[in-house]
């Protein structure tokens, strides 16, 4: 283990770097941790983490598997067929049991109220909110971030996920934001999802775990967030200096309230994403 304060971080970061990527070191992870004296800390084992910050912890990198075993990485998960709709046995943050409803049409993974409670997430007004169009029309629905969202042996960390209920008996929809993160295919004659890496490591190069179609689409999408919450943002100023009457004014306040929080939380989102392509030296024409 070691512990290091902020002025040598960067430093220590590059020297993981060129362990990890070193063919000797090739099954090496990279964990952080956040001590009670906001120092950084960093671990290739994650049982050296104090217990009290473990399930804070962050795998911050992990080196890809020899490109021989590539071939190998295809994971096949069973679903469950109910009518028309395929589910699928899930956990989340490493501990929680869901049964998720698979939505290859959901932009977002999303969460019911109930489990939300149950992962003790407090659905505050000042979490950020998207609108989203359902069977019941348009309703606001609070966005957060899952630690992890575990699948068979697929483990994935940080998944963007909404608050919505969706129905009795489902925890949520497994959408996109899991999705994506694979070469994903629903064989719904076999009551399967197949899951595969996006990127090959014998064809192009990957930095810290991905290649550059995922990075550009990262930031595409980032950049995109941003730029559509700015939008919303001048639209509602402009509708507020024409508002006169008193109700209306108020609830465009509120929306305007609700724009900001949106916007500073991507704009924190970018800079996270910008970071870490810094940290991991990925190319400028990545970014873009």
């Amino acid at each position: 283990m070691v512990k290091t304060p902020p002025f040598y971080q960067m430093v220590f970061f590059l020297l993981i770097l060129f362990i990890v990527f070193d063919s000797t070191f090739s099954s090496a992870a990279i964990y952080s941790w956040e001590d009670e004296n906001g120092i950084t800390n960093f671990t290739n084992d994650k049982n050296a983490i104090p217990k009290q910050f473990r399930d804070q912890s962050k795998l911050i990198l992990k080196s890809k598997q020899k490109t021989k075993d590539f071939d190998n990485q295809k994971v096949v998960i069973p679903l469950r067929r109910s009518g028309s709709i395929l589910t699928v046995s899930a956990k989340i943050n490493g501990f929680l049991p869901a049964l998720f409803v698979v939505d290859t049409g959901a932009t977002y993974t999303t969460i019911s109220r109930e489990t939300a409670a149950k992962l003790k997430i407090n659905i505050a007004s000042s979490l950020p909110t998207l609108s989203l169009q359902t069977a019941n029309g348009t309703t606001e629905a609070p966005l957060i971030k899952l630690k992890a969202v575990n699948i068979g042996s697929v483990v994935l960390n940080d998944v963007m996920a909404v608050i919505l209920d969706i129905g009795s008996g489902f925890t949520g929809l497994l959408g996109l934001s899991f999705l994506n993160e694979f070469n994903y295919s629903v064989n719904p004659v076999d009551n399967k999802l197949i899951l595969k890496p996006l990127e090959d490591p014998r064809q192009e190069k990957l930095i810290g775990g991905h290649g550059q179609k995922w990075w550009q689409r990262e930031f595409s999408m980032a950049r995109g967030r941003i730029q559509r919450e700015k939008m919303n943002l001048e639209n509602l100023k402009i509708l507020r200096d024409r508002t006169t009457d008193e109700k209306s004014l108020s609830l465009t306040e509120k929306r305007i309230s609700k724009s900001r929080i949106n916007l500073d939380y991507f704009k924190n989102e970018f800079k996270i994403l910008n970071n870490k392509a810094t940290l991991l030296i990925a190319p400028i024409m990545w970014r873009q």
